[in-house]
């Protein structure tokens, strides 16, 4: 069983092995990606941050979200929660839109 953290404010040239190095110095991450998103592209200047996703082992995640959330990353700093406690809206019956814990 694993556990999801979502992370927010990366800056746009994150990778998924930036992001799994920078969780994995406080835990054992599982499997880390950036969400794939036409608007988070490196070629885009309008976008400039990136949102990820890292799976964790349950022990360290808490501990991680602890630790990482409101710390700083390449000069932004970066906002991590459990991916369960993030609110859902329903767009469409097509599409959902998860919305990362504020308006």
């Amino acid at each position: 069983m694993q556990q999801t953290l979502f992370v927010s404010n990366l800056p746009s040239q994150t990778t998924d092995s930036d992001l799994e190095t920078i969780f994995s110095r406080h835990g054992r991450v599982l499997r880390a990606w950036i969400q794939p998103d036409k608007q988070n592209t490196p070629h885009n200047p309008k976008h400039t941050t990136r949102r990820g996703f890292v799976e964790m082992h349950p022990e360290d995640a808490d501990n991680v979200i602890w630790i990482m959330n409101g710390s700083w990353y390449k000069n932004r700093q970066i906002d991590v929660q459990n991916s369960a406690n993030r609110k859902q809206r329903h767009v469409s019956k097509e599409r959902t839109v998860y919305i990362a814990g504020r308006y």
